[in-house]
């Protein structure tokens, strides 16, 4: 039995054969879209997707090899199942050169299996689309780790100079003032408070904004909602 909404592409240019065939897929419970030559195939992968597609190698038109290469350049990697008539092995291997999965002989015992062939397709086919996304959420973690620890790394080295500066501004203050009196100590020691409040805003501006970033990283694992995300941009707010 197929699986539920399987759906098969089947371009072939013999009536009789598109009769049997699509009779033949219906009483497996298959969902068959029918097309006579090569071009209307590639007019229906452009409109449509299908699960599996069973493709005649020679065809009007277009052949099954000229709708495989199309395939290929387009990087559609619905699996294919090329239809070859007795004789015709060596294009069956052109095929499978070209990316399809099997080919079975018409009019052979291999029509007795075709149900099998499909599902064994689409198994196969959603297996490579299960290892790829696995593939591409682990490059995607791997770069968003080295990102987080960039940001970790430039967030370490800016607090160190602010924690320096104000070290080196307590410092100057304190030297300044044993030299002055009255007015002229009292203006440097506002000049120096503020000063001193824009190295405070700074260092606190760093330290929220290193927050925000890693919540918005934990949030993916930690699954922070978007009220807690909008908390720490208010705090970043206020104080700037």
């Amino acid at each position: 039995m197929a699986p539920p909404n399987l759906k098969v592409l089947v371009a072939d240019d013999d009536e009789l054969f598109r009769t049997f065939i699509e009779h033949k897929l219906l009483s497996y419970a298959y969902d068959v879209v029918l097309c006579t030559n090569g071009q209307e195939a590639i007019d229906l992968l452009m409109q449509e997707t299908f699960d599996v597609i069973l493709l005649d190698y020679k065809m009007p038109e277009r052949s099954g090899l000229n709708v495989l290469q199309w395939m290929h350049e387009q990087k559609n990697n619905t699996p294919v199942i090329v239809l070859t008539g007795e004789g015709s092995e060596h294009i069956a291997v052109e095929a499978m050169k070209l990316g399809a999965y099997a080919y079975l002989q018409k009019g052979t015992a291999d029509m007795e299996r075709i149900d099998g062939e499909i599902q064994a397709a689409n198994g196969q086919h959603m297996l490579n689309e299960e290892k790829a996304a696995a593939s591409t959420n682990q490059t995607s973690a791997t770069e968003e780790q080295h990102l987080t620890e960039m940001v970790d790394s430039v967030a370490s080295v800016v607090l160190n100079s602010l924690a320096t500066m104000r070290m080196k501004m307590d410092e100057s203050e304190q030297e300044l003032t044993q030299f002055t009196t009255g007015t002229q100590q009292e203006n440097i020691k506002s000049i120096w408070s503020e000063l001193k409040n824009d190295q405070e805003l700074v260092t606190s501006a760093v330290m929220t904004l290193l927050s925000i970033a890693k919540v918005v990283e934990g949030e993916k694992k930690m699954s922070f909602t978007a009220a807690q995300v909008e908390e720490f941009k208010k705090k970043f707010s206020e104080k700037i």
